[in-house]
């Protein structure tokens, strides 16, 4: 069961090593099905065995497979190590995870007093990757993806939110090349206009 704000990691860990002790990198798939012929989240390339997103973008996820609040989805999910040269997948294992309901007392009532950007998840991405954010009036969102050297990648226009808490944005990098990027969301208001940058990495 999901529980927490839209800010709280969901973490998964696992373990994985190497005979010959070289260095291992990895990757983090959920799908639908055994075969993984249906993989509905993916990381990108880890270096460490471990995988972290936050509850607002897995009940972000639900929702996109139209999995209503308190209703559950079986799912499956495995790790895959390599050391370069050789690879192995981890054993399937089967989890089944139901989305929050909102209820008394679990989320603040009314709109945020405040602008904020959650980070986004999953982060490294290797197709598409989703941030959160919390907008304390209406506003115009923009996210803008730069590279390194200053260069707009990628423009989102998210259009008019309205205030509140948990808005997402789907950013598809899925054309960007591998490597580290600058966001920067805008939210142009009718009292003030608010921004907020932060750093993701597209990994194949």
């Amino acid at each position: 069961v999901l529980t927490g704000d839209d800010w709280t990691p969901v973490v998964v860990t696992w373990t994985a090593s190497d005979p010959n002790a070289n260095a291992l990198v990895h990757t983090w798939q959920l799908a639908r099905d055994a075969a993984f012929a249906d993989v509905v989240l993916a990381s990108g390339i880890l270096t460490e065995a471990r995988f972290e997103t936050t509850v607002g973008a897995v009940d972000a996820l639900l929702a996109s497979l139209g999995v209503e609040p308190g209703q559950s989805l079986a799912l499956v999910h495995r790790a895959r190590s390599r050391d370069g040269g050789f690879g192995a997948n981890g054993a399937p294992t089967a989890i089944t995870i139901q989305r929050r309901m909102t209820v008394a007392g679990e989320s603040p009532a009314g709109p945020p007093g405040a602008f904020a950007v959650g980070r986004t998840a999953p982060n490294p991405f290797s197709g598409a990757t989703t941030l959160t954010l919390d907008l304390p009036e209406a506003a115009a969102v923009t996210v803008e993806v730069f590279d390194v050297v200053g260069r707009r990648m990628l423009q989102v226009d998210a259009g008019e939110l309205p205030a509140g808490r948990g808005h997402t944005v789907r950013l598809d990098g899925s054309s960007l090349a591998s490597g580290l990027y600058v966001y920067r969301v805008r939210a142009d208001g009718t009292a003030r206009d608010y921004s907020a940058t932060g750093r993701m990495v597209r990994a194949e």
